[in-house]
């Protein structure tokens, strides 16, 4: 299966990357050069010297419709209507002909289970210390992973969820975990409470676009995201075994984080510049540790920056908006963003890029 490091090299082919090799700040400065790319029309940024670090930074993957397509392959329209397609003949009475045509279809919508892989390439080397997170805004509580696949297993019926969920680094072990009540981890998480355990959770950094499209889709329940990840891209996601958790994630990630969620620990997470245009306000969340982290060799870290219009998680929005279960959340997405505003956010997002990045700004204009 193609991986993200193919996804750049056609980025490059197409000529919409553009590499920076001036040192650029993990705090406030890559997010602000990218903020303006981004509202601007430019194409995705890959900083290949972060300052004080040795592994590049992509940005802006998703910065476009346009790249989001080329990457994915195919229009939104296309992977909408190909899969609701696919849904009204699994949930009809397939003649003969439809039902070779849904195997046909179906060949790649599994895993390819592997015994290993490249992002097992090195482990116990680097801490969330040696890895370039980002602060986005100004008034965040902190860095952020804002691309993350996190893995978790149902307690009781063993049935997988990917999802994409920000994770605040509290130290060099530690994260909070964004498990609103409603979602599939959270609820995973209230499981292995009852049963007075803690939660296995592996998160995958770096991943072909389909597998990071797969996490934020609202999917049917009982749809594997990495089984969709293979019928997006047409083929099969290669998948290995975590030897610290319980658990399966992509081979060819570029980092994956192994580790657990106690159920009874919270911690203050927050605030965070969301996709609202406002400052999420600081609220209690699980923590993750870390028990080991493994990674390819010179790995590439993925972020996504999230914030006032434009931004990336407009193409992703809109996508999910065509997306098979997308229009069930479409209605409970509006009422929650209207109950957020009447609540008053903190404090609105506000950033002059031309001020954080002062002279080096003069360079990369647009």
């Amino acid at each position: 299966m193609p991986d993200l490091r193919e996804s750049l090299s056609l980025l490059r082919k197409n000529n919409d990357i553009r590499e920076i090799n001036d040192e650029f700040n993990t705090v406030l400065e890559i997010s602000s050069l990218a903020n303006y790319y981004q509202k601007n029309n430019g194409p995705a940024l890959l900083f290949n010297k972060p300052q004080g670090f040795n592994n590049k930074v992509i940005i802006g993957l998703f910065g476009t419709q346009r790249r989001f397509e080329s990457l994915m392959g195919r229009t939104i329209n296309e992977i909408s209507d190909d899969f609701t397609s696919l849904f009204e003949t699994i949930s009809s009475k397939p003649g003969i002909l439809d039902g070779l045509k849904l195997f046909s279809k179906l060949k790649n919508f599994s895993i390819n289970d592997v015994s290993s892989g490249p992002v097992k390439h090195s482990y116990g080397d680097i801490t969330l210390d040696d890895i370039p997170i980002l602060k986005n805004w100004p008034k965040d509580g902190g860095k952020f992973i804002t691309a993350p696949v996190v893995i978790t297993k149902d307690p009781e019926t063993g049935t997988y969820n990917a999802g994409t969920y920000r994770m605040q680094v509290y130290d060099s072990e530690t994260t909070g975990m964004h498990w609103q009540t409603q979602k599939t981890g959270a609820m995973h998480l209230l499981k292995a409470k009852k049963m007075h355990r803690n939660l296995d959770v592996a998160v995958a950094i770096g991943v072909h676009p389909s597998i990071m499209f797969s996490s934020i889709s609202p999917l049917p329940e009982g749809i594997d995201e990495m089984a969709f990840a293979g019928y997006l891209s047409g083929q099969k996601v290669p998948v290995v075994h975590g030897d610290t958790v319980d658990l399966r994630y992509p081979a060819e990630s570029e980092i994956v984080l192994e580790g657990y969620v106690d159920p009874e620990e919270t911690k203050e997470e927050g605030p965070f510049g969301d996709h609202t245009g406002y400052y999420t306000p600081v609220d209690m969340y699980p923590v993750f540790h870390i028990k080991r982290i493994y990674h390819r060799e010179n790995f590439i870290y993925h972020s996504i920056l999230v914030g006032k219009y434009w931004n990336e998680d407009v193409p992703i929005g809109r996508a999910i908006e065509r997306d098979v279960g997308g229009k069930m959340i479409i209605d409970a997405t509006k009422k929650g963003m209207s109950e957020g505003i009447r609540r008053e956010w903190p404090e609105k997002i506000e950033v002059d890029e031309n001020e954080i990045l002062k002279e080096k700004m003069k360079k990369y204009v647009l």
